[in-house]
């Protein structure tokens, strides 16, 4: 069982299975092949595979889909055991006998159980975690838009029905300059409340599909003016090797780290680079601005939402900033032949 496990980590190095890249994943991959092998040893004894595989699945599955480790890794992987375990078998079958090729017939049909067993357990628990994320990553953002709405909309509406009131209790006692300040004060809380209104609106239209990420993100600085910093946007490749359900995540993702830039950085230039190749799309947003000192823990609701919807397309965002110097933030997010991510 050791000799097995040993073959088939390397197996894996050889491949260069993103199942090795984080040490909980590569520890949990490994005691896996090792369940799965007793599995197969107890099945020749007793002609049936056992279930005992249940935590470790649920185990591996939550754990890939946090990494953002794509299902279609698991099946690369089962196939590098499944080879791994023939290959041992083969070379201590020894010399040929009567009843070797059944041996290995059968071995191969409880392998092939036990596998098949822990993929449909993982792929179970996988789709359940990104259903759960999902659900979190929505009451989020509904909690989010509840806080604009009280704090912005509601509070800009409420000083400019009080100023009314001031007004309509005086009466016929106005004195010019006082009607002039609280006309001031309404007019400068209702433009407030309107732009956090449009902003808002902005986020919800996100539910149409967005037809251009180059287009949609000129829009979103056209509606955020104004803007006091020097912007562009750049997108290379081609388009339509992205699912638009994976653009409309990937325009949020992006939006995101934009608004972020242009509302809390002070950058003079910010600048924003897609990048699209048939197997990989890559953005990046880069501001010369003031740069904060990351913590991992407490950097923003915003950025781990970025975070979240990237993972659940199986990729992933790096952030890196430096007090004075910046921040940049990058997006990676695999895309299948047939121009599809995250799904399977």
């Amino acid at each position: 069982m050791v000799e097995v496990r040993t073959a088939y980590e390397q197996e894996l190095n050889n491949a260069n299975s993103s199942l090795l890249r984080n040490p909980e994943s590569a520890e949990q991959v490994l005691a896996s092949c090792t369940s799965i092998v007793a599995d197969v040893v107890e099945g020749l004894r007793d002609s049936a595979p056992t279930t005992r595989g249940e935590d470790i699945s649920r185990e591996i599955a939550v754990t890939r889909a946090r990494h953002g480790v794509h299902p279609t890794e698991s099946l690369r992987a089962a196939e590098i055991l499944f080879e791994v375990v023939l290959r041992w078998v083969d070379q201590r079958l020894g010399p040929e006998r009567e009843d070797a090729r059944q041996a290995l017939v059968e071995l191969s049909l409880l392998l092939s159980k036990s596998i098949a067993l822990r993929i449909r357990e993982a792929s179970s628990w996988y789709a359940s975690f990104l259903l759960q994320e999902i659900h979190r990553v929505q009451s989020d953002e509904r909690a989010r838009l509840a806080r604009e709405l009280h704090d912005r909309v509601s509070y800009g509406v409420t000083v400019g029905h009080r100023n009314l009131e001031s007004l309509q209790r005086r009466g016929r006692n106005l004195d010019p300059e006082h009607v002039r300040r609280c006309v001031s004060m309404v007019q400068l809380a209702l433009e407030e409340a309107i732009e956090a209104i449009r902003k808002l609106i902005g986020d919800l239209r996100v539910s149409e599909s967005v037809p251009s990420l180059e287009k949609a993100l000129h829009s979103f600085l056209f509606e955020a003016e104004p803007v006091r910093a020097v912007t562009s946007v750049v997108v290379n490749g081609d388009e339509s090797w992205v699912d638009h359900q994976v653009r409309d995540e990937v325009f949020l993702i992006v939006r995101e780290a934009l608004r972020n830039a242009l509302d809390h950085s002070g950058a003079g230039r910010v600048l924003v680079q897609i990048d699209i190749a048939p197997h990989e799309l890559r953005a990046t947003v880069a501001d010369d601005g003031t740069g904060f000192a990351a913590t991992g823990a407490s950097d923003g609701a915003g950025l781990s939402i970025m975070a979240e919807r990237a993972a659940l397309l199986g990729g992933n965002t790096l952030v890196s900033s430096r007090i004075g110097k910046g921040t940049r933030v990058e997006l990676t997010v695999p895309l299948l032949r047939d121009g599809n991510a995250g799904t399977y």
